[in-house]
């Protein structure tokens, strides 16, 4: 039935909608990417930082993911929200 769904077929969806690929925790504060790939944002600012060391001045931090550049990160509220819920609903 349209109606039978399971908790456990949905959790791993969560999980990996909620979680940073750089640091695999939740994210914290999340920003979004023009390739729309999510982190937390001190992750991306760590990146950024170590990427700014290691290579010329005006090249662009690539995207972790999908190695498209980064031009300028958007916070994601709606993610933010989301994670929020699920940890107020799961503790």
């Amino acid at each position: 039935m349209a109606d039978d769904w399971s908790l456990d077929a949905v959790q791993p969806v969560e999980r990996d909608y909620v979680k940073c690929s750089i640091c695999l925790g939740p994210f914290k504060q999340p920003l979004q990417l023009e390739c729309r790939h999510k982190f937390c944002e001190g992750c991306l600012r760590t990146a950024q930082d170590a990427w700014e060391n290691e290579h010329a001045a005006g090249d662009t931090l690539p995207c972790p993911i999908c190695r498209k550049p980064v031009e300028s990160p958007k916070p994601d509220f709606a993610t933010d929200e989301f994670v929020k819920h699920l940890v107020l609903t799961t503790c």
